[in-house]
């Protein structure tokens, strides 16, 4: 029999759990400040939208340039389709906004997986951003974090 690179916990290390009800309105945690809850997921994504392009404006009215992080999610890519689809969102100034791998792995499990290289890439194809107003986290580099602390630094110090 040939080398297995990865064998399975024997079924005895998993443990059963007994169903459980679920609350079936959310609770908003204890912290300071407030807890504003959508209807729907479409509703939060389109609040989300509006927030980064009143964000985005802003910004660029008071610094010339507007820095978004985004972490590779499935919200987080149909939060960037809507910014691109929307004819709401369509002034959002790709232009002057740097985009920035908020999260990137060393490995991606299959290639299915949502990349912050992929949200890029629908951006970058779909807008005005510049090319070189993209910053991939490179995190297959064994000093990339190392790397990308030295481009933060150089445009946000």
């Amino acid at each position: 029999m040939g080398l297995r690179l990865f064998d399975p916990p024997a079924r005895q290390y998993f443990p059963v759990f007994e169903p459980y009800e679920v609350e079936t309105a959310p609770v908003a945690p204890v912290l300071p400040g407030s807890v504003l809850l959508r209807n729907s997921l479409d509703d939060a994504i389109a609040a989300a939208a509006a927030d980064v392009m009143l964000q985005a404006h802003a910004c660029v009215r008071a610094f010339e340039a507007f820095h978004l992080a985004i972490a590779p999610s499935e919200t987080s890519r149909e939060v960037v389709l809507r910014l691109m689809t929307d004819p709401n969102f369509r002034d959002l100034p790709w232009s002057r906004t740097h985009l920035w791998a908020a999260h990137q792995t060393r490995l991606i499990a299959d290639e299915n997986t949502e990349s912050a290289g992929h949200l890029a890439e629908m951006i970058l194809l779909g807008s005005d951003l510049p090319p070189d107003q993209w910053h991939p986290a490179p995190a297959h580099l064994p000093d990339g974090d190392a790397r990308y602390e030295q481009e933060l630094v150089a445009h946000l110090a």
